[in-house]
């Protein structure tokens, strides 16, 4: 599931440690553990979570200077 992830993230330069995707997971595990109860996001398919929620807000890592 995570390879998804990394693999998205290696395309924009961008690498993360395992606590980091572990973290990734468990907050997917909570988002959609969530929306169940209140709508959060209508996105629910882990790739497309990857893809518009979780690579989205990373591709700013490039660009603001931490």
């Amino acid at each position: 599931m995570s390879k998804i992830l990394k693999t998205k993230l290696q395309e924009l330069n961008i690498s993360i440690n395992d606590r980091q995707e572990e973290q990734f997971e468990q907050f997917y595990d909570l988002l959609i553990e969530w929306n169940k109860v209140m709508n959060l996001t209508g996105i629910t398919e882990y790739e497309e979570v990857v893809e518009k929620h979780f690579v989205d807000s990373l591709s700013l890592v490039k660009a603001i200077e931490i």
